[in-house]
Formats: structure tokens, C-alpha cells, sequence
């Protein structure tokens, strides 16, 4: 039984983050696991959100995590075998100490009692349920087999209100099958069986669907799994659940940033305040600046109407950040936001004036007015993300003595580059100027060029600032 418990431990190491370098391991892991009761297939535990202000929740030490969450699906508490019984039972009440209750719960549960006629069949709900948790991926995916997962999926959720039960109890199991490091696992369309089931919510609509997305919302810890409920409720029930979309991003941002737990990739948390965010998580994204720099800066300059543009101006202002280039990131964003904002062109024309722009920070500002534009995101999440960004995380070598790598992979996108920080598993992208970008854009990013280079004609920037009025200039003529 200690072996098993290892063994899982090692498995939610590899599976829960996104490093793209053990696919072997985490096959092998998978394969490791034991068939669980019920459903069957293999358990794999899942962290849940702990609400910093439910009395009954508390964030565990590691020992009652690992007796909590790991042997109360796999061994029984005490030690000895357990049946699936009491292995439901555990679990239950492990759930049970971590659910995090809102106000909107209340509304949610209402809305669930409301019966709707279920159009398809319940046995064959959880026969397909069954099927999907146990899939032997010992020997990866096939295209047919990874499409016939795919219609699985589909299956069930032609069977409309009827699936839900078995959906129901799959999810409140806190289980996932994963399918990424699995050879063909991409070829599915869902990095998880979890997540096509959360799809199948969306297909399935209605109130039910709604209620159990919602509660799903207000427990889970998994970043993609945060973004794709906040993108189905939003879709099921228009702005009526942003509020608790962004309560569930910023606590699960805190517990991972507590705990580093797994090295996640939290992109899709960036991204959900990115499309939701207002004034009021500005002050929220500037402080997650030191574990996520990347990230933080990116959605700043990404907040609608540029919410954003203010604290990255005062970012490039602070004396202290210009120390070791801790401004170059802010410079280059508000370079790329200045065809859209003047408060950004205005700030970096200022501190050119002032010759407060580190030296080594020109080529950045010249690649974000004219060049690679940085941007992050999932195609899972966002359709205009190009699926190379996520087959190329598994490309990158991790060396001991580097953080940031840099590929650029094979595709229909020229000049597409991905990049992977590996002490903190960030994962973004760049791309040249949008062949769609306006004229008007552009012709403002020029006069801010030609402002900079006015602003201080002996600045060492001058001939990278050329160099992007050049390559503007020639946009242009196309």
C-alpha cells in the first residue's frame, strides 16, 4: 500500500503541471495506478480549492494531505485494504472538508432541483462513463481510437439530462484519466476525461447543467478547469457568473501560489482575467508580478480599455524596477499597447525623454512596436490560439543552468515562436505584427517611433527604433 501511495504522489507531481519533458514517466505512472471501485479506471486525486474564509476549511500540512488525499482513495486510512465502499466514503468526506460555500451554491442547488425530462438513457450514461475511466493507454492513442473517444464524448452527451447523474458522481469522485504525455493523447481534443465531460455540460445546457458547472466552479483547483467552467457558464448563462469566475481565479492563484502546488500552469487564469477583469484586478495581477512576471504583465497590458496601461506606466517609473532590467517586460508591452492606448506611447516617449530607458531594453521596445508580439493562451480555451503552442511543449529540454527556452516550431504561422520559463511554468507565444492589423495601428505606432527618436536623438536606441520604422514602413506597402 506504501508503494501505491508513492506512486500516486509521483503521478500528481507529473500530471497535475504542465512540464512537457516526461512523457515516458508519465505513462509509466499512469499504468502504475490501481483500478479503483465504482466507475472503475484509474484514480488520480485532484487538489481542491480551500476558501480562505470557510470556517470548516483549512489548508492541510503535508502529512494530512497525503492521508487525506492520497490513501483515502487508494488505502484505507488505518492502513489496511478498503472496499470501493468505504474508499467512496473516504473520499466523500475529504470533499466534504474542502467544499468552499458561496451564496451562489444556495442559488445553484435551487436551480438543481428544478426536474427536467431527461431525453436519453441513464444506463447507457454510465456505461459510456465507465468506458471513458477505463481506457488502457499503455500503448498511447491511435487516430481511430483517439476519434473514438472523441464520440464517446459525444455520446454522452447526446444522451442530454439523463448523463448528468453519471457525470455527476464521475466528478464529485475528485478523478481525472489524463491524457497528455500519452502517445496520440492530442489527437482526442481534451487534455483529460474530465475535461470532456465539462464540455459535455455546455453541449447539454439547462439548468442542471448550469447548477452542476457552477458547483464544479466553486471546488475545483485546476486552472484549465477553472477557465473552461468560467467559459461554459459565461456561454450557458450570460454575465451572470463572472463574479464567481473571478473568485475562483484569484483563490485558486493563491492556494497554488502558496503551495507551488505541482509546478501548474496557471495561463488559463491570466486568461479568465483577461477577458472578465475590470479596474479591480489591477491591484491582483500587479502582486502576482514576482511568481508570474510573465504572465502578470501580459494580461495588464491585456485588460479591456486599458484598465491595464496605468500600472504598467507606474511599473516603468519606479527608479527600483529599471535595477537588472525588471522594466524591460513593462517597456515592451506598453510598446505593443501603443497603437491602441496613447497613455502607453506617451509614457515610453517620456521616459525616453528623460533617458530613463535601460540600454538594454531598446531591442525589446523595437520588437514590441514593430515585431514579436507577446501573447499567451490554450487553444483548448481560445480557438485563435495556434495548436503549435501546444504541441511544442513537449520539444523543450530542460537544462539545469537555463530558464528561458525558446523554439520555434513547425506550422502554417511564420515567425511563430513559443517560450517556456521553466522555475515558474510559464508558456507563451509570440507572432509578427496580425497580417490583420489596421492601417490606423500601425501609422500610431510609427508616430510613436518617430516621437522616440525625437524625444532623444542620442539615445543608443535610435537604430533599433529605424530598424522597426523600416519594417512598419513595409507593412504598410502591402
Amino acid at each position: 500500500m506504501k508503494k501505491i501511495s508513492e506512486d500516486v504522489t509521483a503521478a500528481r507531481k507529473v500530471l497535475f503541471g504542465r512540464r512537457p519533458t516526461h512523457k515516458k514517466v508519465r505513462a509509466a505512472i499512469l499504468l502504475s495506478l490501481v483500478a479503483g471501485g465504482g466507475f472503475g479506471g484509474l484514480e488520480i486525486v485532484r487538489m481542491f480549492r480551500v476558501s480562505p474564509d470557510a470556517g470548516i476549511a483549512r489548508s492541510p500540512s503535508e502529512s494530512e494531505r497525503d492521508d487525506n488525499s492520497v490513501t483515502g482513495t487508494v488505502g484505507h486510512p488505518n492502513g489496511s485494504g478498503a472496499s470501493a465502499a468505504e474508499k467512496d466514503a473516504t473520499l466523500a468526506r475529504t470533499v466534504a472538508r474542502r467544499r468552499v460555500h458561496t451564496p451562489s451554491e444556495a442559488a445553484a442547488s435551487e436551480v438543481s432541483a428544478v426536474p427536467v425530462e431527461a431525453a436519453g438513457s441513464i444506463e447507457y450514461a454510465k456505461e459510456l462513463v465507465s468506458t471513458l475511466t477505463q481506457l488502457d493507454l499503455s500503448q498511447g492513442l491511435s487516430k481511430e481510437q483517439a476519434a473514438e473517444l472523441g464520440q464517446s464524448f459525444k455520446q454522452l452527451a447526446a444522451q442530454g439530462t439523463a448523463a448528468l447523474p453519471a457525470i455527476r458522481e464521475f466528478l464529485e469522485r475528485n478523478q481525472d484519466l489524463s491524457f497528455n504525455g500519452v502517445a496520440g493523447g492530442n489527437w482526442v481534443g481534451y487534455p483529460s476525461v474530465r475535461a470532456g465531460m465539462l464540455d459535455d455540460l455546455l453541449t447539454i445546457g439547462g439548468p442542471e447543467a448550469v447548477a452542476l458547472s457552477l458547483k464544479t466552479l466553486q471546488t475545483t483547483a485546476d486552472p484549465t478547469e477553472v477557465a473552461l467552467l468560467a467559459r461554459n457558464l459565461e456561454q450557458m448563462a450570460p454575465g451572470q457568473y463572472r463574479e464567481e469566475a473571478l473568485r475562483a481565479t484569484q483563490e485558486t492563484l493563491e492556494q497554488v501560489a502558496k503551495n507551488n502546488s505541482g509546478k501548474w500552469d496557471v495561463a488559463p487564469l491570466f486568461h479568465l482575467v483577461e477577458m472578465y477583469g475590470d479596474v479591480n484586478a489591477v491591484d491582483d495581477l500587479a502582486k502576482r508580478y514576482p511568481q508570474w512576471n510573465y504572465y502578470s504583465t501580459m494580461a495588464l497590458a491585456s485588460l479591456p480599455e486599458g484598465q491595464g496601461i496605468p500600472a504598467l506606466a507606474k511599473a516603468v517609473q519606479d527608479p527600483t524596477s529599471a535595477q537588472g532590467g525588471k522594466n524591460t517586460l513593462a517597456l515592451q508591452m506598453l510598446a505593443q499597447s501603443s497603437g491602441r492606448y496613447p497613455e502607453a506611447a506617451s509614457t515610453l516617449i517620456e521616459q525616453a525623454r528623460s533617458n530613463k530607458i535601460p540600454i538594454n531594453a531598446w531591442d525589446q521596445i523595437a520588437a514590441g512596436l514593430s515585431g514579436d508580439q507577446y501573447q499567451f493562451g490554450s487553444p483548448l480555451l481560445d480557438k485563435n490560439v495556434p495548436p503549435e503552442v501546444e504541441s511544442s511543449l513537449g520539444v523543450y529540454q530542460v537544462h539545469t543552468n537555463q530558464n528561458l527556452y525558446v523554439h520555434t516550431p513547425d506550422g502554417s504561422i511564420p515567425g511563430l515562436k513559443t517560450y517556456h520559463v521553466e522555475d515558474s511554468n510559464q508558456n507563451f507565444y509570440s507572432v509578427p505584427i496580425a497580417t490583420d492589423a489596421s492601417a490606423d495601428e500601425l501609422w500610431k505606432r510609427l508616430a510613436t517611433i518617430n516621437e522616440l527618436v525625437m524625444a532623444n536623438p542620442n539615445s543608443p536606441g535610435v537604430n533599433a527604433l529605424l530598424g522597426a520604422r523600416d519594417l512598419l514602413e513595409q507593412r504598410l506597402q502591402k
